[in-house]
This record gives structure tokens, sequence and C-alpha cells, in this order.
């Protein structure tokens, strides 16, 4: 028989949270070879010629490595005295291939909303290939690339039946959609099983906590947003914590000192630079009027971005124009920051100032 009255749970894994905490899409992680930007010193890819672009640089390393039995510090002695030297040149620098850290890729369709940037994050070469051949026959007296003609329907259909053409005289299958890889922040739908391996970008309107540290070195205000999936799995670490021990978000030492933490609809006051100096002269407890509307309601937060609006504004009278056209602002009328002087007001429910966090 159930038991009436309040319950202790003891399940601490699922929580129920009343939010998305992901956008549908879901991406797989895939490590794609790409060329470095600029070049690299060739004593440092000694060890790691298959990373060397140029062949035949590529190959004399091979050899020199082979020739001292893969011992680095003699292969350096002989290249300090040796320089390696092609076409008339010394060859002291490479271009080099590296690896991405943090891409995930997903199918999308082929459309005439298809880009070059697209085009050039396409995971399979050979496909890139193809459709780099294919957008040949498409362009303008401009010079310019006609994406909009070369992969409309009729576009499509005219690749796919010259696929043997482009491929090189070797046959394909016909293409509809492509894999795209980004990097970015995602991050993995669970721990356990598939899930693991399946990549998930942040809804939109998740962003819930801003952190304001301060760098004891520099004396100076650092931000960050923390992604809602790291503050929910936080929070179950903390869920056997005492209320008064824990903090609704992990702070990070590399930034500094965490100073507080923000979220939407919550009260900043912008203090005069006096009262910066004399932190205790502000009397919340019997603000004058223009004190009272250096209070802002924050709105929302992206990155190191802050965003607010005076608290006793309800609505703009005139729609993208009295505070930009995000209806909301990242500094006072005077142009001082918001999130660089702010103090976090602790409000209680009927209003009233019940303390400041600086």
């Amino acid at each position: 028989m159930k038991q009436k009255g309040p319950i202790t749970t003891s399940n601490l894994q699922n929580w129920a949270i009343r939010k998305p905490l992901h956008k549908e899409t879901v991406s797989g992680k895939v490590y794609i070879q790409n060329i470095k930007k600029g070049e690299s010193w060739l004593m440092r890819y000694l060890d790691q010629p298959n990373l060397i672009v140029d062949k035949r640089i590529r190959n004399r390393v091979v050899a020199l490595g082979t020739e001292f039995e893969q011992n680095l510090k003699k292969m350096k002695q002989h290249l300090k005295r040796y320089p390696m030297r092609m076409d008339g040149k010394e060859i002291t620098k490479v271009s080099v291939f590296e690896w991405t850290q943090n891409a995930t890729a997903t199918r999308v369709s082929l459309d005439e909303k298809f880009t070059r940037k697209q085009l050039g994050a396409i995971t399979d070469r050979g496909i890139q290939t193809i459709l780099e051949n294919h957008l040949l026959k498409y362009i303008d007296a401009n010079q310019k690339e006609r994406f909009d003609l070369a992969f409309n329907p009729e576009g499509l259909a005219d690749m796919n039946a010259h696929l043997t053409e482009l491929n090189g005289g070797k046959p394909h299958q016909p293409i509809y959609k492509v894999r795209l890889y980004e990097e970015g922040n995602k991050f993995p739908v669970g721990q356990k099983g598939s899930k693991k391996r399946k990549f998930v970008e942040a809804a939109r309107g998740t962003n819930l906590f801003f952190a304001v540290y301060l760098n004891e070195k520099t004396m100076e205000r650092d931000f960050e947003t923390i992604p809602l999936h790291q503050v929910i799995a936080h929070q179950k670490e903390m869920a056997t914590v005492s209320k008064g021990n824990k903090l609704p978000i992990a702070p990070n030492p590399a930034k500094g000192r965490l100073l507080f933490s923000l979220s939407p609809n919550d009260l900043i006051y912008l203090p005069t630079d006096d009262e910066l100096d004399e932190k205790n002269s502000v009397d919340f407890k019997n603000l004058n009027k223009e004190q009272v509307h250096r209070i802002y309601k924050i709105v929302s937060f992206t990155g190191k971005r802050l965003y607010g609006i005076p608290h006793h504004v309800a609505k703009p009278i005139q729609d993208k124009v009295e505070f930009s056209t995000l209806n909301k602002v990242e500094a006072d009328f005077e142009k001082r920051s918001l999130k660089t002087f702010c103090w976090k007001l602790q409000i209680s429910r009927l209003g009233e100032v019940l303390g400041v966090e600086r």
C-alpha cells in the first residue's frame, strides 16, 4: 500500500528537467585530417613523418629515420650539420596535417541553399571532388559560383547523370545528401552504450547561468556562460550537499575567483565610480530615485556577453529602437558595461533587498 505524505527520494540518477536539453539533430564524432594553417618546424615532425604534406620531404624524413634507427637525437644532429635542401632551398619549415579535436558530423540534403563553406566541410573527400567538378559548369560571366543553379533539382539531376565523368571515370552512387562536419561545443547525449557516441547541440534558450569571476592578478573581471548540461551534471553531484554549502554552478579556477552567477530575471545594481570606491556608502534599504534607476533586470547572455534592461521597463515603446535592435542593452546610457561593474542583488519574494554580492 502506498504511503501517504512526503517521501524522501532515493533516486538521484533521473531528474525531471523542464527544459529541452538539446536540439533534435544528432551528430557523430569524426576525425578529419586538414592542412594546418601556416608552417611548422621540421624538427618537431621527425618522429611523425606521416603528417608532413610534401611527399618528397616526407620520404626523405622516413629514409633519415631508417638510417639512424629512429634515434631523434642523432637525426637532429645530422640535420644541423647537413640541413635538408629541396630545389636549392634549405628546408626548415614544412606544411603539416592536423586532426580535428572536437568535430562532429551530420547528414544534410543538397539543395540550392548549399554554400561554399558547407562544401569545404564535407567529410568524404571523393564526394567533395565530385561536387567541385560539377560546380565548374555553373560559373557565370562574373566568375561567380552559382550554387543555387548547381544544386537545385535540375542541377542535381545533371550531376547524377554524369557521376562517372565527374569522378575521374569511376562509377559512383547517386548523391542527394552529404555528411558535413563542424567543430564546436557539442556534448554527448549520455555516458552509457551508444549514447556516448551521439553528440548534440544545446537548444535555444537554455543559457541559464552566467558566471562572473575576478582575476586576482590583474584585478579584472572575467566571464563565461555555463551550458545547461554542465549545470545539471554539477547539481546532480551536489544533490546530497546541504543547501547552504553548495553552489548552483561548478567554479572554473582558471578564470579566477567566482564572485557570483546570474540568471535571467535576476536584478543587478550598477554603482557609480564613487560607490565603487566606497562600497558601504549605498543604503539598499533606502535608495533614492536616481539609484533606483540604476537597477537592471538580466534578460539573456551568450558567451561572454551579458544583456539586460532597466528594471522598470515592461516593454519598449519603440520596438528595436529604444534599446537597440535586440531590445536589450550591454551598457547603461553612459556606456558603462553592466557585466564589468554590476553588483548582484538578493531579493525576497516581497521585493526587499536582502543582500548584495560584489
